[in-house]
């Protein structure tokens, strides 16, 4: 079950790197991955808790 949690990570990542690469700067590339990556373990570690706990 974590891995699939994971991988869709990652899947969400690449979506948001490929129209990074159509819409907006590259010099803030950097920034949008991290940002990006931070909301998606975020909302990860929520679903995991709530998954815990039901």
């Amino acid at each position: 079950m974590r891995r699939i949690r994971v991988e869709h990570g990652i899947v969400h990542l690449k979506n948001w790197r490929a129209l990074a690469r159509h819409h907006g700067r590259r010099e803030h590339m950097s920034d949008v991955i991290q940002a990006v990556a931070a909301l998606l373990s975020h909302q990860q570690a929520a679903t995991l808790q709530i998954d815990e706990q039901g």
